[in-house]
């Protein structure tokens, strides 16, 4: 039974946190901003909207159906028992938890705004009056709850010439500002700012600047973006080769004739230096890298190369700092393009998961996999192949009542007819079945419901072509020479964030990215509450082990399964079963999103988590992984990323390496560390420090790390504010005992402790366990003296710390720690960015 805010109640089945979410986002308020409807009331209006779209596919009522309205259809379709039938079946589909539509259709259908899909693509072109277009394009889109993609290959680069003013262009990153600064003025159906993806070509001669331009915090906060790379050209990464910088208007040879007149303008007119990547040696036959002094290329036969490893070592280094950009593998979306006469696909929606032609929209929904689970703890593929139909036809439905703002979206997307059917729960359902995420058996288990999900969805929309016709563009179509199909793509793996958290369960593909959290609501409703891993929840009621007390103690002393008295006979068990994202190597990440991906028409958005320590060749080699295995894109978050020192490489003369080494991208040889963790009580909960120190003699302090296990709005944030702050303060010889000495004693209004142990304050107890850090360290040198080595931390302190990083960026909805999942930052109340 769910209990709403407004007294009333209904039968749905969902956990506080789910009405939560829906009582945010989704139920319908009056003109005063009261709930008028509850979570079951919202699935009837879904359920019955969607199915009207019957009555245009039945003899009887076909003619009728034409220029009418919605409340005249909703009349005309209480004379058909097919409707009827069509909307009992679609709401206990969502009643039921088995399948969820994407955002927009929950919110929006049966309502005024009827705008259903989620995702949309749009066209940049190369003049004033195509750019400002889509810009206007983009805001009626956000404006109705939609996200956007962009490719901005087609502009010209910056300073090259423009022969209707005589002037110069600006090039795609000042437009792309543009874009920027106008989306964060418009709410996504008004709710959020609107997202988006940019995406540019490899060999566009601006690739530089846009790999580097999100380095700094802040900057394009609207936008992801993404380079777009060719077979060929990640084959001259692997090789140390070059990539030719071409200028995408017709003339496509960029000579150095063009190139110098293009640098004197930039240098000595009024073009913006920071947003040019590179210019020509003074004998004109070497290009120089604006931001790093370094040749990253060369001149041959009048033409600009690009040295490939340069441009991926900017992407790899950015990755490794801040998650961006990304890359997606335009060829291996191509390849699968159903309709390749129709267009070239150039970009994506926002999170990654939907390539699409300019103009088009795609409708997803997704089905979740922990409810397919029977009693025996098998798969029940009766129930998942009628769940799988039940979802094809409703989501075909939804092209139908969908309300296009932009006719040439309306006209593409009923002519190719995408839909996009996904999953959620996978790591609940291999609980489910005893296996652990981590073994090779969750990689075929992915790849195996994926094409039987795949299998199932087109035969379903062959049996809907037989009804309803094939899509318009089918003769244009790689189907043609087969039996006529409904829809162009029928399966996407799609971000779930709140749709997830509205069916209780874990996230798209991923793993469970933490089993216990606080949310920090005391300031509202007088006490923090605890949210728990539906599943884990489950598992420990089912072995009488369940005890809320004991999840706050776990929790709040940031303590291990296997720490934990009470879980002494079970915990390989749960060492098994509750996997975390962080406990998942970087290549099973890949594996997993490789083997959905195998039997997936569009793509899959997942992020591929790394440790701190991972370098930067690790997040290299797990791109070229991903390319190799045929993903389409891919996102990888180091956790704990930071703006420290992120270092170039010096040069290296004639040297290459063997196919798949990654040479001359970034130093990531750290001076040799030794490190510790303290465990420090603080006026608002436990506090992880972290000291690592240059292992010579004496000890020198190289980086801190500051993590506040009980999260919180401000204060997570303060605490890791000041362990970047005391990082830098390393970086230009501040002696540590200063910092203490500045620091200790500082008395707060929260302090904790009795006699010598009382804490005075969130920096006095940063002081405190900075002070025993160094002891600590300095203790373990004095055993080591002959032969020091580096000292890590022990395996369970390690994976605390893990678990403690997070993104450095807080919900701004409850204060709790953002995660980054699928491709984009969330939180466990549901708040998304994407």
């Amino acid at each position: 039974m769910a209990k709403y805010s407004n007294g009333r109640e209904d039968s749905l089945n969902i956990p506080n946190s789910s009405v939560t979410v829906l009582e945010s986002r989704y139920l319908a308020k009056d003109g005063e901003g009261k709930i008028t409807e509850t979570g079951e009331e919202l699935f009837k209006r879904v359920a019955k909207d969607i199915a009207v779209a019957e009555l245009s596919y039945l003899p009887e009522f076909k003619e009728m159906t034409k220029e009418i309205s919605n409340e005249d259809l909703y009349e005309l379709a209480k004379e058909s028992s097919e409707v009827k039938k069509r909307e009992e079946e679609f709401f206990n589909l969502m009643t039921k938890g088995y399948f969820t539509p994407n955002s927009p259709t929950l919110m929006n259908a049966g309502r005024k705004l009827q705008q259903l899909s989620a995702c949309f693509v749009l066209p940049v072109g190369d003049s004033m009056e195509e750019i400002f277009d889509t810009i206007k394009d983009m805001a009626v889109v956000h404006k109705t709850g939609g996200g956007t993609g962009f490719a901005f290959s087609r502009l010209r680069p910056n300073g090259a010439f423009i022969n209707s003013t005589q002037g110069y262009s600006p090039g795609p990153l000042s437009f792309l500002f543009g874009f920027n600064e106008n989306a964060g003025q418009i709410t996504q159906g008004g709710k959020r700012r609107g997202a988006n993806m940019g995406i540019i070509r490899a060999n566009h001669p601006d690739v530089l600047c846009w790999a580097r331009v999100k380095g700094e915090e802040g900057v394009l906060s609207n936008f992801n973006l993404s380079i777009a790379f060719n077979n060929k050209e990640i084959e001259e990464v692997k090789n140390d080769g070059y990539i030719l910088m071409e200028d995408p208007r017709e003339e496509k040879d960029y000579n150095v004739e063009n190139a110098k007149k293009r640098i004197e303008y930039i240098h000595f007119g009024k073009g913006d230096r920071f947003r040019t990547s590179w210019r020509l040696s003074e004998d004109g036959i070497k290009v120089i890298d604006n931001h790093t002094e370094e040749e990253v290329g060369k001149v041959e036969n009048d033409q600009i190369y690009l040295r490939a490893r340069k441009l991926f070592g900017a992407i790899v280094g950015g990755a490794w700092k801040k998650g961006e950009p990304g890359i997606i593998f335009i060829d291996n979306i191509n390849k699968d393009n159903p309709t390749p006469e129709v267009g070239e696909i150039e970009s994506t929606n926002p999170c990654g998961e939907q390539p699409l032609l300019p103009y088009e929209s795609c409708n997803l929904g997704s089905i979740d996999l922990s409810k397919m689970i029977d009693d025996q703890e098998q798969v029940d593929m009766v129930l998942l192949e009628k769940t799988i139909r039940s979802s094809v036809r409703f989501l075909d439905n939804v092209i139908d009542r969908n309300k296009y703002s932009i006719k040439e979206i309306e006209r593409m997307t009923k002519a190719n007819r995408k839909i996009g059917l996904g999953v959620m729960g996978f790591a609940h359902m291999l609980i489910g079945l005893g296996i652990s995420y981590n073994s090779p058996k969750a990689i075929e288990i992915a790849e195996e419901i994926m094409k039987f999900i795949n299998d199932v969805s087109k035969d379903e929309s062959r049996k809907l072509a037989k009804e309803r016709g094939a899509f318009p563009n089918f003769h244009r179509s790689i189907y043609r020479d087969g039996d006529m199909i409904r829809n162009s793509t029928t399966t996407t793996i799609a971000p779930t964030g709140t749709i997830g958290v509205i069916a209780s369960t874990s996230q798209g593909i991923e793993p469970i990215f933490k089993l216990i959290a606080i949310r920090n609501v005391e300031s509202t409703i007088g006490k923090n509450l605890i949210e728990i891993d539906r599943a884990f929840k489950d598992y420990l009621e089912k072995k009488g082990l369940y005890d809320e007390d004991l999840i706050m103690k776990i929790e709040e002393e940031g303590l291990e399964l296997d720490e934990v008295a009470e879980f002494k006979d079970i915990k390989e068990e749960l060492k098994k079963l509750f996997v975390t994202a962080h406990n998942v190597s970087p290549k099973q990440h890949i594996e997993i999103q490789a083997a959905f991906q195998k039997h997936t028409d569009n793509a899959v958005s997942k992020t591929i988590n790394m440790p701190n320590h991972s370098t930067v060749e690790d997040i290299a080699n797990a791109y070229f992984l991903a390319h190799e295995l045929g993903c389409k894109g891919v996102t990888v978050y180091r956790d704990g990323s930071r703006e420290f020192q992120l270092l170039t490489s010096p040069k290296k003369e004639d040297t290459k390496g063997s196919e798949g080494e990654v040479i001359d991208i970034i130093d990531v040889k750290r001076p040799p560390l030794i490190g510790t963790t303290i465990k420090q009580q603080t006026p608002h909960g436990k506090a992880f420090i972290t000291l690592n120190c240059v292992q010579n003699s004496p000890l020198q302090p190289y980086e801190s790390f500051i993590n506040i296990g009980k999260g919180g709005k401000d204060i997570p944030a303060i605490a890791e504010g000041f362990g970047r702050m005391i990082s830098m303060a390393f970086k230009v010889g501040v002696p540590l005992e200063d910092i203490i000495e500045q620091l200790g004693g500082i008395s707060g209004e929260t302090q904790t402790g009795f006699g010598s142990e009382k804490i005075f304050s969130l920096p006095d107890a940063i002081a405190k366990g900075l002070k025993e850090a160094l002891f600590q360290l300095k203790s373990e040198r004095t055993k080591h003296q002959i032969q020091p080595e580096i000292e890590i931390p022990d395996d369970d302190e390690r994976e605390i710390r893990e678990e403690m990083k997070i993104s450095g960026n807080f919900c701004p909805e409850c204060g709790g720690a953002l995660m980054f999942l699928e491709g984009c930052q969330k939180c466990s109340c549901g708040y998304s960015k994407c």
